[in-house]
């Protein structure tokens, strides 16, 4: 399954699996504390701890503010 860096640079290869392991990294470990959740931000592609508005009704980016 050997590829060439011109090809692997062509399908992104390299790019996708470097940012997976960026993403892995900044992924929160454990049981979230209660008002947060760990969900996936529609808007900036953040996958972390969104935190509870204070009416108790959505979830907030920490990384951009938007509900989700």
């Amino acid at each position: 399954m050997a590829q060439t860096a011109t090809e692997l640079r062509e399908q992104d290869l390299l790019g996708r699996y470097l940012r997976s392991l960026v993403r892995d990294q900044e992924a929160p470990r454990g049981t979230p504390a209660p008002g947060h959740d760990v969900r996936t931000c529609p808007t900036c592609g953040h996958e972390g701890r969104f935190v509870l508005d204070p009416e108790g009704v959505w979830y907030s980016c920490t990384r951009c503010g938007h509900f989700a």
